[in-house]
């Protein structure tokens, strides 16, 4: 948890010295991650992005894949072709 704190706080110090005017981050995951997040003053937009997932078969991993609560995703996991 300290790193993460250490992390943002960095990362929002640094961006303030650019000017910016806003940060806007995508996430998807973690309702830990995104109360943290809120705590740092980022608000969560009303819009909801879709996450779909092809399961091969039956498999134990169905509950598990269909928990927000498993995933950590940023735009750095997107597929991009």
């Amino acid at each position: 948890e300290r790193a993460f704190d250490l992390l943002m706080s960095s990362f929002i110090k640094h961006m303030k010295k650019t000017n910016a005017s806003s940060i806007a981050l995508d996430f998807f995951g973690s309702s830990t991650v995104k109360t943290k997040m809120k705590k740092f003053g980022f608000i969560p937009r009303k819009e909801k992005r879709a996450i779909m997932v092809a399961l091969k078969g039956d498999t134990e991993l169905f509950d598990v894949l269909c928990d927000e609560e498993s995933w950590f995703l940023t735009p750095g996991d997107e597929d991009n072709n």
